[in-house]
């Protein structure tokens, strides 16, 4: 597994640690949590649901309810459950692939381990800055055209800048939140 392919996974799992569900209900979960930001067909999810089952991070099992046909419900192992948590209190690796893993992360943190979510958000803003150091030594990306070399270089600092930012809006938001149900408890 690697990138998207492998964070989904971690996602579903994730998302499972909440509570046993069917798979139409799964999607639903999946896409009221993170619909705005990640889309994720059917026929995928009931592939990545039969891979996690076979890695053993996710268990299934027949139900019938009331009248209606069986159905597959699927829960998060120990297993699963582990490597979701693993996986959400990581920073994510590519800039790229902050905009669908971060948020993901922060979801599956705040429902299931809000004690880690500070731990997340010091963790990419210190990648972050790593990555922001590491551009900054760097003088043009290669390129056989040198202007196009350093104009994508520009683009990548201002790409890890903006999302740095990001990062501590999100930091902001999360302890004004926290101050606010504090405040009202």
């Amino acid at each position: 597994m690697s990138g998207l392919h492998d964070a989904a996974h971690h996602a579903i799992a994730g998302i499972l640690i909440d509570g046993p569900c069917h798979g139409y209900a799964l999607r639903q979960r999946f896409t009221s949590a993170l619909g705005p930001i990640w889309r994720l067909p059917q026929s995928q999810l009931y592939a990545i649901l039969h891979r996690l089952e076979e890695q053993g991070w996710v268990s299934s099992q027949r139900r019938t309810v009331g009248g209606r046909p069986p159905r597959t419900v699927y829960a998060a192992t120990p297993a699963g459950a582990r490597a979701a948590l693993t996986w959400a209190r990581a920073p994510v690796r590519r800039a790229r692939d902050i905009r669908v893993e971060f948020p993901a992360k922060l979801y599956i943190l705040r429902r299931v381990a809000p004690h880690h979510v500070h731990e997340l958000l010091e963790r990419q803003h210190r990648a972050l800055q790593r990555l922001e150091e590491r551009f900054a030594r760097q003088v043009t990306l290669p390129s056989d055209d040198p202007i196009v070399g350093a104009l994508a270089l520009d683009l990548r600092r201002r790409q890890v800048a903006a999302l740095r930012g990001w990062v501590e809006r999100c930091s902001e938001v999360l302890q004004s939140h926290k101050e606010e149900s504090d405040h009202d408890a």
